[in-house]
């Protein structure tokens, strides 16, 4: 059904325009009316209606500034006038800024039906044509995103992407980074919502993105205006919001590129960045200018280390003797790399992993303890608490409740 409302200032035209045409029979809903244009205006913003039919002459605005005002709010409508014989070159007057058609009064029934006809014709060429065009720029834009994404992967199999990409109206920064985002663990929230369209809302209010790709991956390219310290924050934010949901992601930002031509080799180099990640217990975002120097391996070799084994009962001489390397060596580039103790990294490590168990609901308490490293369930549950602020009972029962 087509939606149609009346403005007119006479009672009797608006009650004879209702009564006296089946409207139903043509597909076509009244659906509401107004005694004059500024009331007329607020019930077209309300309702939405496909057609408007409004009278020439109304108190507090009339036909034109109304059609003006349709007009400025981009309604997708018609409208066809209404007037009286001397009103009739300000009639023509409206159909110069936007009305459909007019008719004069008094109005025969069959010429009106005619018009409101046509106007519905109008308005269907008009969608069609709006949604072939939506559909066209649509497709160039999903060709432009295939021609980038194939060219960042090889680009010598495509040797003029960014001539091609000039064509569709693609636009990079100049100079810029690359933000990778590889999930390595998929959480068990069924919304729709991925940490790419996360983070671009952050970002994009705070003027920040610039190109956004979704696919296997998740891409991003911005400005070489936003620093690593101006981005980190900002995605820090958005991982926040998927940790508790079970996802774990390992963000890659490159260095800066400084021409387009290089672009691919740096997409490369974030794409690593972001594999590189071996514990995969937290997200984790590495950035290019932090270089993997031996003491930042034997970090990872740390926590890939606990990460394989944190439900067995290790401690930093296990790991120590696993790696070659002395327990205070391995203490102070613990403390000098992350700030922490092998204790606080063994135990952050059980914590991700019974918060995780936790989150699938169902959960025994004792069970998950032992499954985490813990043989006093007790003693695991007071560790869970100081670290979390709940007990383990408290966090299942809340992610129960969101769920």
């Amino acid at each position: 059904m087509y939606k149609m409302i009346i403005v007119d200032d006479e009672y009797l035209v608006r009650y004879g325009i209702e009564q006296t045409i089946n409207w139903g029979d043509l597909g076509i809903e009244i659906v509401g009316d107004a005694k004059n244009g500024k009331e007329g205006l607020a019930l077209a913003l309300a309702k939405k209606p496909d057609i408007i039919i409004s009278d020439v002459r109304m108190p507090l605005m009339d036909g034109l500034d109304f059609v003006k005002a349709i007009k400025d709010y981009a309604l997708d409508t018609v409208i066809i006038m209404l007037s009286g014989y001397k009103d009739f070159e300000y009639a023509k007057e409206t159909l110069e800024n936007g009305a459909f058609s007019y008719l004069l009064k008094p109005i025969d029934n069959q010429e009106f039906i005619d018009v409101v006809l046509k106007g519905i014709e109008e308005l269907n060429n008009r969608r069609i044509a709006q949604k072939t065009l939506s559909q066209i720029e649509q497709d160039k834009h999903m060709i432009a995103e295939s021609i980038l994404l194939k060219a960042l992967n090889n680009p010598e199999a495509i040797p003029d992407w960014l001539e091609k990409l000039e064509n569709y109206a693609i636009n990079l920064p100049p100079q810029g980074r690359v933000i990778y985002i590889n999930r390595l663990v998929k959480g068990k929230d069924s919304r729709k919502t991925t940490l790419a369209g996360a983070l671009s809302q952050i970002m994009v209010q705070k003027d920040i993105a610039s190109k956004i790709i979704e696919d296997d991956f998740n891409l991003i390219i911005i400005s070489e205006d936003f620093s690593e310290e101006s981005i980190v924050p900002q995605i820090k934010q958005a991982l926040n919001a998927f940790d508790n949901l079970g996802y774990i992601y390992t963000v890659g930002i490159s260095s800066v590129y400084r021409d387009l031509s290089n672009l691919p080799a740096i997409f490369q180099d974030a794409k690593r960045l972001s594999q590189s990640n071996l514990v995969l217990s937290t997200s984790t975002i590495i950035c290019a200018s932090r270089k993997l120097g031996f003491t930042k391996k034997l970090v990872c070799d740390v926590l890939h280390y606990i990460a394989e084994n944190y439900a067995q009962n290790i401690t930093i001489k296990t790991v120590s003797d696993a790696l070659f390397v002395s327990e205070s060596h391995l203490m102070h580039v613990l403390k000098e790399e992350l700030g922490a103790t092998f204790n606080e990294c063994l135990t952050r490590q059980r914590i991700n992993e019974a918060k995780r168990m936790l989150a699938q609901g169902n959960a025994l308490i004792y069970e998950v303890a032992m499954k985490v490293g813990y043989n006093d369930a007790k003693y695991f549950s007071q560790v869970f608490k100081k670290s979390v602020g709940l007990t383990p009972i408290e966090y299942m029962q809340k992610k129960e409740q969101k769920q």
